[in-house]
């Protein structure tokens, strides 16, 4: 499960599979990226009530501007009550599929493996599945970084030379991630994907679009080293060489 990163608005992407991956080390978090949607429209509303009563205050009609401001009190808490039922929880997914001139097992065979990990993404220098941790569901691999930090995923949805599903377990995310690839076999090769899904909770939303065009970027860029490692790497061999240090 080496590294990726990805991006797509929805629930499951066009091609139906659930992906997996380890959290990629480039995948940018999701940390401070998510708000509580609050209306332009609901807020100027309740500013200009703020503003009447206030005036009405200041000018002696107390009763009246203790009037509004209870009012006001009053429909802020209709509004929020009518706003909560219209929200639902989400999930976001972001994605991005290559086809693949190999075989799903050969495919695999690339990503699969924790120690392929530092070819696939240059910011790690070490990858390795964490001893006494199970093949497949329940495995932990550590990844371990160049500026000595590491970063344990687990996965959580596996299938053999098809899929699998991880999360992020250390350093714990405020907002878990799901990191998913997929290799599905189609005619001449099979199609890879790679994809990260985050759950949002009612009333919260993505506020930086960058997030998407970074994630979008890091992922293709790591599905050009998978494809050079497929075409310069034998089935079940090690790349030749040192792995490419960060930029």
């Amino acid at each position: 499960m080496g590294a990726f990163s990805k991006a797509v608005w929805g629930g499951v992407g066009a091609s139906g599979c659930w992906n997996w991956k380890r959290a990629t080390v480039s995948a940018v978090h999701v940390r401070g990226l998510l708000s509580h949607r609050i209306a332009v429209g609901e807020a100027v509303l309740v500013l200009g009530a703020i503003l009447f009563s206030v005036s009405l205050l200041a000018s002696g009609d107390l009763l009246a501007g203790l009037g509004v401001l209870i009012l006001i009190f009053v429909a802020v808490s209709v509004l929020y009550f009518v706003q909560q039922r219209r929200l639902t929880e989400r999930t976001v997914r972001l994605e991005e599929t290559a086809m693949m001139p190999y075989s799903c097992e050969i495919v695999w065979g690339i990503i699969k493996p924790a120690e392929m990990a530092p070819w696939i993404e240059p910011e790690l220098s070490r990858g390795y599945q964490v001893p006494g941790t199970p093949e497949g569901v329940g495995e932990r691999q550590a990844l371990e970084r160049h500026d000595g930090t590491t970063v344990i995923v687990e996965v959580i949805e596996y299938e053999a030379n098809r899929r699998a599903v991880t999360r992020q377990v250390s350093p714990k995310m405020l907002e878990e991630h799901r990191h998913l690839q997929c290799v599905e076999p189609v005619t001449g090769g099979s199609m890879y994907t790679e994809a990260v899904e985050v759950d949002l909770k009612k009333g919260q939303r993505i506020i930086r679009a960058e997030w998407e065009v970074q994630w979008r970027s890091a992922s293709q860029e790591r599905i050009a080293r998978i494809r050079e490692l497929l075409d310069s790497t034998a089935p079940g061999a090690m790349p030749k060489g040192e792995p490419p240090a960060a930029q």
